[in-house]
């Protein structure tokens, strides 16, 4: 008899916990509704969103916005959908699968129309197609009655932006090289904001030849590298430039700075 109570009340703590977690997923499960700004004649459209420049411009909420990384977008990317809603002052709510309810309160504008931008998250694969967004309206009246609607609306065209442009990173500037000991050279430089890190170019040759070079990478915005396992009173030239990673158009990629650092020479302890 108490072997088969205590299964039973597993048995009901296991269903309260499943319970529990579908409670908590469909909590999860809301929309990244917000007064839009790219809309345009009238028509619904489908924008994507995939990078973190793009995201941070766009995106207004913050849970959504901190999963833009450029982990994230190697892998999904976001659509937004933009739409608009008549009757000045209407509440609109998020129902489920792009279906949203409007309440139009009593002695509204019904011809006022309000911009709203709404985002998904998808995996690189995926494509919209015939995609419906169902828009079920209340118009209130003043007596109490009210009158219902519904609107599909199928988006005519996706938005793409134009192609992202690699930014102009600095030039490095304030290269100063020292030997405080045997076979050492500590370097310093101006550090750069919002980079990835520095590739420092160590050299025997003035010109910089490929046999008599070599590069260093700094992975972190940081502004010195000691370079240490040189020859002996020997004379070294050093230059810089900084790179930054970054997603452009959907794919990783390194940007470096157009041009390098002055070059400035040293000898070794």
């Amino acid at each position: 008899m108490k072997k088969i109570l205590c299964l039973v009340v597993t048995l009901i703590m296991g269903i309260t916990s499943f319970c529990g977690i579908i409670s908590s997923a469909a909590q999860n499960e809301q929309s990244h509704l917000q007064k839009g700004v790219l809309y345009s004649n009238s028509v619904p459209n489908w924008f994507v969103i995939s990078t973190v420049a793009t995201a941070k411009n766009l995106i207004k909420d913050p849970a959504l916005l901190k999963k833009c990384t450029l982990e994230f977008f190697e892998n999904h990317k976001i659509y937004g959908l933009c739409f608009s809603v008549k009757g000045l002052n209407s509440v609109v709510t998020y129902k489920g699968n792009f279906e949203y309810n409007i309440n139009v309160p009593a002695n509204s504008d019904n011809e006022t129309e309000t911009n709203y931008i709404d985002f998904i998250v998808v995996d690189w694969s995926t494509a919209i197609n015939d995609i419906n967004i169902t828009l079920n309206y209340k118009f209130n009246n003043t007596d109490g009655s009210y009158t219902s609607q519904t609107t599909r609306l199928n988006p005519t065209q996706i938005y793409v932006f134009s192609p992202d442009q690699k930014p102009d990173l600095k030039k490095v500037t304030k290269v100063k090289a020292k030997s405080h000991k045997k076979k050492t050279i500590k370097i310093t430089w101006n550090k750069i904001k919002d980079v990835t890190g520095y590739n420092v170019e160590v050299s025997t040759s003035r010109k910089f030849k490929a046999k008599k070079t070599q590069t260093y990478t700094i992975k972190k915005n940081k502004s010195k590298v000691t370079i240490k396992k040189l020859k002996r009173k020997k004379k070294y030239f050093i230059r810089a430039k900084a790179y930054k990673t970054l997603v452009l158009n959907g794919k990783k990629t390194t940007v470096y700075s157009s041009k390098w650092s002055a070059v400035k020479a040293v000898k070794t302890k």
